[in-house]
């Protein structure tokens, strides 16, 4: 992981998913929508605060509720946003939300029956709250047992939700669930691994499964790792599965519509499948570039976008336009339109239509770095939002 000022991008953009080759329109489309070939078009919707690792939940009528993240104007990066906003699909646009009682970073949300659950975030927060869905009124819910930051939550298909990693050294191989019901979060056993920057993804029989990440007793994405577990909502017990073929932090494990799991990027341009009766992963056809940090998100035909991210190239970031599809019948990754801005950090939500919302981000720069980009004022943001709108 790396710890850097990052400025922001103010702006959203959602991809005409009908007019990406091979996928019939949903709804009409003017022709003028689709991209060079086409595989795609972008539109910019302007967001009400610049924002990068925050969180964005598709609630249960269609809306997304995007909360927290980090603000530009303020240099200390543990120091996160209390605003939240919403994004009405139908009205194409972004609506004031309702204000956390703190702020909020690096943090963790799941959406459950009624409610989106917060919780964690830097600097190991351990306290949580819940925004009801309908009201948007938000209300404390018990404590984490362990303070995280970076850390992941899923929620099962029972309707609880599993939290593990981000706890700092000695404590992030504790696991906990969250009970919507009684409103808690129990300890329930240990990962057989200490991570964070894992990804966790809830298999088809409600397994989940943790791959890759980084240890906690160390913070450099080169020492990642090649691990990958299973936690059995049953049994509570974690498992051995096997191993990646490349070890990789801050990468993508989608959930495929056959019951598979692609694993991509993560420091490399590798990508596997993953076959939860074999238990085993296959290396596939790689990415156009290495990718970290970007986002991945299955659409309604199957096939798989992913979008933006970072390459690591000479001691610097460089951040990506380039968007992806993977097919899962070729096995194979193809290039779709670009977006607008280069993002990283960024949150993807595929909508109910089959449009794909894709929220903040932006260039990254280096440490010491001297250019204009890394020293833009929030007027100046917000200046070039407006001139995109």
């Amino acid at each position: 992981m790396r710890f850097r000022d990052l400025p922001l991008i103010a702006s959203a953009m959602a991809v005409t998913v009908g007019s990406l080759p091979g996928h019939a329109p949903r709804h009409e489309s003017r022709s003028d929508r689709g991209g060079p070939g086409g595989r795609g078009a972008w539109t910019t919707i302007p967001l009400l605060a610049e924002r990068r690792f925050h969180t964005a939940r598709v609630l249960g009528d269609g809306r997304v509720l995007v909360a927290g993240g980090t603000d530009p104007a303020v240099r200390d990066r543990t120091i996160g946003l209390r605003t939240t906003e919403v994004y009405d699909p139908p009205q194409r646009r972004f609506v004031v939300g309702p204000a956390l009682p703190d702020g909020r970073v690096w943090h963790s949300a799941v959406r459950l029956a009624n409610s989106v659950l917060i919780a964690g975030g830097l600097p190991s927060l351990s306290s949580a709250l819940l925004v009801d869905q309908t009201t948007f009124e938000v209300r404390s819910t018990s404590p984490m047992l362990v303070g995280r930051q970076m850390f992941t939550m899923v929620a099962l298909l029972d309707g609880t939700a599993l939290v593990f990693g981000g706890g700092g050294p000695g404590r992030s191989q504790a696991v906990e669930l969250y009970d919507s019901e009684r409103r808690v979060f129990e300890r329930v056993g240990d990962a057989l691994v200490s991570r964070f920057g894992c990804p966790a993804t809830v298999l088809k029989d409600g397994r989940v499964l943790l791959t890759g990440g980084v240890s906690a007793s160390k913070v450099t994405y080169n020492e990642s790792l090649v691990d990958a577990e299973l936690y059995d909502p049953s049994t509570k017990v974690f498992t051995r599965t096997g191993s990646m073929n490349h070890a990789r932090t801050e990468h993508s494990a989608t959930l495929l519509a056959d019951g598979r799991v692609l694993v991509a990027g993560g420091h490399t341009d590798s990508a596997e499948l993953y076959d939860p009766g074999r238990g085993t992963f296959r290396q596939i056809s790689p990415l156009s570039v290495p990718r970290s940090d970007h986002a991945a998100v299955r659409l309604l035909d199957g096939r798989v976008l992913i979008i933006g991210g970072a390459a690591f190239v000479k001691d610097r970031d460089v951040i990506l336009d380039s968007v992806e599809l993977f097919d899962p019948t070729t096995e194979t990754f193809s290039p779709a339109q670009p977006m607008n801005v280069k993002r990283q950090g960024h949150t993807a939500s595929l909508l109910s239509g089959g449009d794909v919302l894709v929220v903040g981000g932006g260039p990254a720069c280096s440490e010491g770095a001297q250019r204009p980009s890394c020293s833009r004022s929030r007027s100046s943001v917000s200046g070039a939002r407006q001139e995109r709108a």
